[in-house]
């Protein structure tokens, strides 16, 4: 900026030619040589020095800036009564006034101007601001680190200047720490000093209050120029101001103050007072900072506790005294304070019993006992105290009131009470000392219980005269009655049980009830059965509105070119009622339209209907209020719909669908929109959520689906808006409602146990409006319930008997429509086991399983024909004896002696079980089952078709009901008692999560064991052959196994285990579902098995070669009876014999092959014939006789 030199002219004063003096005008600057902008105002001012002015006006004022003085020069009337003044600015680049200098009119004829040029004068423009030094504080009194006490000056201020104008003064504030930054308006104190001062006293020990406070300082130059504000900030000291002594905060005799007198009823007292210092801190040096007491120092100040804790019993002082308290802090503030104690350890009299009276709302009065007395320190105050039992002294009874012992004798206990429940209220008075007389008490009866509740629904209002009143009270209650004013009630009316909901009271009609709408209160009273004296009241508020709109009117329906309908009609009202809500429009194809037809809802006097189809529509209109009264319907209208474009279909994922309303929730959603037929482009798509505006959406457009993914975060009402135009160029819109809840419901969840039953019940309650769902999950792994729009709280029972004892969690998952849920734990424990009951029950377990064991055993034993001995078995039963005993021990309650006796039979059990012969196995293999191997036999076992279909179903990869099963074989030998034997296990596994009930039929190889009855099975079987073929009716538990096992009891070689072991094989057995009972079974069995028919076949072989060589035999003979018939008897014989024939055939014979002997062989041969024959004459006839005897 520009340094001007403003030459200003002196007013020229004129004289007139009159003797009296003109009016002065004076041009004042204000200035010295120095300013800080590049215009400057100056002031005029109009002095009536003279009594020239001849001329009165009403322009009593000057304003120069005023849009009013447009002439120029102004004109300023004379007035004899008044002086004037004001301001005008030089701009000094064009060195010109704004506005104009103004001339003052004297009379009709004579001006006296001014004008500012005629001063002169230099001056300086300067804008730089100051620059800042530093300073320092000091304390005249005393100062601790930044603790000052007393009067604080400022002190060796250096470096401030300014290199144009010149330093003028100091500006020094004192702020509070949290206005350093506004230090310029706001400051706590400010201090305008000379630059020439080098010590400025600050005021701090009269006029600034202790606190934390910075002290700033910057200088003004000439030309009214300060400091940079950061650099003033930056150079601040910090001061605390504390001119306070430290203060007793907490004195065990009461509030402390000087010269009060205390009182205490006992000489073992002992004293606390606590000191507290909100500045620098307490000084705890002995001699600053001590009680004493005559001069002699009783306590030292304890810096740890801070205070005065001192036990009298431990001086040989009398309490009874005056004492000195002495604290200073660090900066020497003293607090000198003296108190007396004096000893009183009489109490106060017994108040005489009070009157207790209990309003119906369950308020209960304690009033008008009696004045007690206290001869020693004087009565100070009356406590009332409640408890639900009987007391004589206070110990830990609720306080309900103290009373002054000046004040009026009365106590109302508003507190919260039970119902139904008894109260004593004790009375005791209390001396200064603190003695307690002793207590009088009064009880008084809580009214039954009672609760009322008005469904208000969706809106604030009641809508009818009779609503429905909920009522729910105790099981004591009988009765009940009802008002509008609370003294005029209805007569009693009988209930029963312990809810009801009651009516049939009108609240216009009814008793202390007005005709009035609007604001409503139902009293009710409820009647103990027990006590019919004892009444409880409850009251509900509400606002009734029993009132309909009127009726629309007006309706018109408008065909558009859209082929839709504008539906419009005539606002409805509600005069003096909740107020309209919404229009329900009512439409049908026919004109038989009433209030079960279908509508739509209008917040508007309009719609438009766009149902996309070629069809006549009819149309009325109601109106609805805030309390859902519904006026009468409109009169009928009607318009034809067209078809017009295509149409649209609606769907969102993820999605709540309830009554056809669509639930959204916060969050990602995947909107699809199904066209109806092919469209030119890709739809136009807006969405309306809540009270936003509509906003247009991307998609994408694909044979006839468009898609888009929408987040939503806000709730509320929401519209889909779709506008597709099809290969015809006809457009049509779609409107689709849902709504979008992006908020978590919010509940409380609860538990009450009952010990009786041991069912937890879990539920929730304060929760919002839009619950829909409630999930409990045990431990957050097993859910217990699962519960949809439930009236009850949600209730969800959980049989504890059913669980682990130990410390648990019940997982609450709440849904909201949306499906938004929000999770809820609540911590619970279980601790249901009797642990000695426990005991006692696993004992008991232990000696069924052992009982069993044993008899099992035995039975084996007994079955492979191994002795037992007789003691064991004497053992034995003498157990099972003692378990009665026991038993009879434990219901007659002589647990201890019970448990005792079962111990001892288990300890008897154990001991047979050492003794008993147990198996060693020698050798064993695992074979898998494979259960689809169709080498059984089904000819073998034959299933009545019907029971095969509707009851049972074999195993195969397809069925549902068996493929969880799996079974695998172990086939053994083991020894026991020397002897060897064959054992077969089979383990069934079911890896399904439901108990599976089957049949397995099972062909026992004839190698194992020939016959069922030397089987020894260890669960109940059914014989099907005792070829052995068996059938097993089992239930396997659910992710569980079962084992089951035969024996051979026929004792086999060491040679049979290394020679037929390996050989023997099974073959793959029958597995169903479902038992199978043996009528269900059409067995039939051959008559003679496949061995048993080889060696019939054999034996018959053998038969008919015996038979073919008896017919040969027989064949044989008759030939020789033919010969022997046609030779001589004595050649028969022969020839039966064996020897030469003498008949002619022999002789023929002979011919013939003597023709090739020579002469002597035929002698010889001649001679010996001579002598057979010679031989058999002499026997002829005997001969002759065995032959006969022969052939017959």
């Amino acid at each position: 900026m520009k340094n001007k030199i403003l030459i200003i002219f002196l007013f020229t004063i004129l004289l007139s030619t009159f003797i009296f003096s003109d009016p002065v005008v004076k041009i004042n600057d204000n200035l010295t040589t120095y300013t800080n902008s590049d215009s400057e105002n100056f002031y005029v001012e109009v002095s009536n020095t003279g009594d020239n002015c001849e001329v009165e006006s009403d322009f009593i004022s000057i304003n120069l800036s005023s849009d009013a003085a447009s002439s120029f020069p102004y004109l300023i009337y004379c007035n004899l009564e008044r002086n004037y003044s004001g301001y005008f600015s030089v701009d000094f680049s064009t060195n010109t006034p704004t506005p104009p200098i103004p001339n003052v009119l004297v009379n009709n004829e004579d001006t006296v101007i001014a004008d500012y040029n005629g001063f002169t004068a230099n001056l300086v423009v300067d804008t730089i601001n100051t620059i800042t030094g530093t300073f320092d504080l000091n304390s005249v009194d005393s100062v601790v680190n930044n603790y000052y006490k007393g009067d604080v000056e400022v002190t060796s201020l250096s470096s401030f200047s300014d290199a144009h104008s010149g330093l003028k003064e100091y500006y020094i504030y004192i702020v509070e720490v949290d206005s350093v930054n506004d230090y310029r308006d706001d400051y706590y104190k400010r201090l305008i000093v000379d630059v020439n001062e080098t010590s400025i006293d600050l005021g701090t020990s009269t006029t600034v209050s202790d606190g934390n406070y910075f002290v700033l300082v910057e200088a003004l130059d000439y030309a009214e120029n300060l400091a940079i504000p950061s650099q003033v900030i930056l150079n601040k000291k910090n001061m605390y101001v504390d001119n306070t002594a430290p203060q007793v905060t907490s004195f065990s005799l009461g509030s402390f103050s000087e010269g009060t007198t205390y009182y205490v009823p006992s000489t073992t007292t002992t004293l606390t007072l606590l000191i507290e210092d909100d500045g620098v801190g307490v000084r705890n040096e002995p001699l600053y900072t001590q009680i004493d007491r005559d001069s002699v120092k009783l306590a030292d100040y304890n810096s740890i506790l801070g205070g005065f804790f001192f036990d009298f019993t431990t001086v040989d002082y009398d309490i009874d005294g005056s004492y000195e308290l002495a604290a200073t802090d660090l900066l020497g503030n003293l607090n000198e304070k003296t108190f007396s104690i004096m000893i009183d350890e009489t109490s106060p009299t017994t108040p005489t019993i009070s009157t207790v009276t209990r309003a119906v709302d369950n308020n209960v009065t304690i009033s008008n006992w009696g004045t007690s007395t206290d001869s020693g320190s004087g009565l100070k105050e009356y406590k009332v105290y409640r408890s639900t039992s009987s007391f004589t002294e206070v110990s830990n009874q609720d306080l309900i009131c103290t009373v002054s012992a000046a004040a009026s004798k009365t106590c109302l206990d508003s507190t919260s009470k039970s119902d139904d429940t008894r109260y004593y209220y004790g009375v005791t008075a209390v001396d200064n000392a603190g003695n307690n007389s002793p207590v009088v008490t009064a009880s008084i009866k809580t009214g039954p219980e009672l609760d009322i509740y008005i469904d208000l629904e969706d809106s604030d209002f009641v809508n009818t005269v009779t609503p429905e009143i909920t009522l729910e009270y105790g099981s004591d209650v009988n009765a009940v009655r009802f008002s509008c004013n609370a003294s005029t009630f209805t007569s009693w009316v009988e209930v029963s049980g312990t809810s009801e909901v009651y009516e049939s009271f009108n609240v216009t009609s009814g008793n202390g009830c007005n005709t009035d709408q609007g604001d409503k209160i139902i009293y009710v009273e409820a009647r103990s059965e027990d006590d019919p004296y004892l009444i409880t009241r409850e009251s509900f508020e509400f606002e009734l509105d029993s009132k309909a709109p009127t009726i629309p009117s007006n309706i018109e329906v408008l065909e558009q070119a859209n082929g839709s309908l504008n539906i419009s009609w005539t606002s409805s009202t509600d005069v003096n009622g909740s107020g309209l809500e919404e229009y329900r429009i009512y439409y049908s194809e026919s004109e038989s339209v009433s209030k079960s037809s279908q509508y739509m809802t209008s917040s508007d006097e309009e719609y438009i209907f766009n149902p996309n189809e070629d069809k006549t529509f009819y149309f009325k209109i109601s109106a609805i209020d805030e309390a859902l009264n519904e006026s009468d319907l409109s009169s009928i209208a009607s318009g034809t719909a067209k078809r017009f474009g295509p149409s649209f279909t609606f769907n969102a994922s993820p999605k709540n669908l309830i009554d056809d309303v669509y639930y959204l929730k916060k969050g990602n959603v995947l909107f699809t929109i199904t066209s109806s037929e092919e469209l030119k482009q890709t739809p136009i798509i807006r969405l309306k959520i809540g009270n936003s505006p509509y906003k247009s959406i991307s998609a994408i457009y694909s044979n006839l689906i468009t898609t888009f993914n929408y987040s939503l975060e806000e709730s509320g009402d929401s519209i889909l808006e779709i506008t597709g135009t099809n290969n015809n160029n006809e457009t049509t819109t779609d409107t689709f409602n849902f709504i979008v809840d992006a908020e978590v419901p919010t509940f409380t969840a609860d538990y009450n146990f009952f010990e009786d039953t041991k069912l937890y019940e879990f539920k929730i309650s304060d929760f919002s409006d839009d619950v829909f769902r409630v999930q409990y999950l045990f431990n957050n792994v097993e859910e217990v319930c699962f519960i949809e729009d439930s009236n009850n709280n949600y209730l969800c029972s959980l049989d504890s008997t059913l669980y682990k004892d130990g410390n648990h969690k019940m997982y609450v998952l709440v849904y909201d429509r949306a499906l938004n849920y929000e999770t809820e734990i609540i911590s619970f424990e279980i601790d249901n086991v009797d642990e000695a009951l426990i005991l006692k029950e696993n004992l008991v377990a232990e000696i069924n399983t052992n009982i069993f064991t044993i008899e099992d055993r035995i039975s084996f034993l007994q079955a492979i024909s191994l002795e037992v001995s007789q003691d064991v078995l004497d053992k034995f039963s003498e157990a099972k004896e003692k378990v009665v005993l026991a038993k009879s021990l434990e219901d007659s309650n002589n647990f201890s002696e019970a448990v005792n006796t079962y111990t001892s039979v288990n300890n008897s059990l154990l001991e047979i079980l050492e003794v008993l012969p147990t198996e060693n196995v020698l050798k064993t293999k695992t074979i898998e089952i494979d259960l689809l191997d169709n080498s059984f036999d089904l000819n073998t076992v034959i299933l009545d078709q019907n029971i095969l279909t509707d009851n049972l179903s074999f195993y195969d990869v397809n069925n549902q009901d068996l493929n969880f099963i799996s079974v695998s074989r172990e086939f053994s030998v083991f020894e026991v008692s020397g002897q060897n034997f064959y054992s077969s296990n089979l383990i069934f596994v079911n890896d399904s999560n439901v108990d599976k009930v089957i049949s397995f039929i099972e062909v026992i190889p004839k190698e194992f064991e020939k016959s069922s009855d030397n089987i020894y099975f260890d669960r109940n079987i059914v014989v099907i052959d005792k070829d052995p073929i068996i059938l097993y009716n089992l239930v396997i538990p659910k992710n569980s196994s079962l084992t089951t096992k035969y024996i051979s009891q026929t004792a086999i070689t060491s040679f049979d285990i290394l020679t037929k072991f390996d050989a023997i094989v099974y073959k793959s057995p029958l597995l169903l579902t479902g038992s199978v009972n043996l009528e269900d079974l059409n067995f039939e069995k051959p008559l003679i098995d496949s061995k048993s028919l080889f060696m019939i076949a054999v034996v018959l072989l053998i038969i008919i070669i015996l038979l073919l060589v008896i017919w040969m035999v027989a064949s044989g003979r008759k030939k020789k009876e033919d010969v022997f018939k046609e030779m001589e008897p004595k050649d028969a014989m022969n020839k039966y014999l064996g020897n030469k024939l003498n008949s002619n055939s022999q002789e023929k014979s002979s011919t013939d092959s003597s023709s090739s002997k020579t002469l002597e062989e035929k002698e010889e041969e001649h001679k010996s014939d001579l002598e057979k024959k010679k031989k058999y004459d002499s026997n002829y006839e005997f001969i002759l006789d065995a032959v006969k005897r022969s052939n017959k």
